[in-house]
């Protein structure tokens, strides 16, 4: 009884990971799909919002580097350039071509960001 039980657990959960991934997929795909529609209509925030959605059911390349533009295009400019670096390097773990458009885009942005230069005095003697 134990043994059938145990092997009616294992199957169960076996079968249940790839339907779960593929909802989680779908529902990524969905929320990408409405944040590439309001980017279109010039709706960035709620297009921001939809991208992070779809980033937290899954990490997918496309979503990583609309998110990035659009935090560009909302003026989030630091927060354009951490996602144009994420994306460079999942692309390139990945071995994927974007990883050189990321790097371009986001050296863009690092182009456009303030800085803030602090020089020490040597301490008096």
């Amino acid at each position: 009884m134990r043994r059938a039980l145990s092997l009616f657990i294992m199957v169960a959960c076996l079968t249940a990971a790839p339907r779960a991934w593929a909802q989680h997929k779908a529902a990524a795909d969905v929320l990408f799909r409405e944040g590439k529609l309001l980017m279109e209509a010039g709706e960035t925030e709620a297009a921001c919002r939809k991208f992070e959605g779809s980033l937290k059911l899954m990490k997918q390349l496309g979503v990583l580097l609309n998110l990035a533009v659009c935090y560009e295009g909302i003026g989030r400019l630091s927060a354009a350039y951490a996602v144009f670096r994420a994306t460079e390097i999942a692309a390139k773990e990945a071995g994927d071509k974007r990883a050189g458009y990321a790097r371009e885009r986001g050296a863009e942005v690092e182009a456009r960001m303030s800085t803030i230069t602090i020089s020490l005095s040597p301490k008096p003697a």
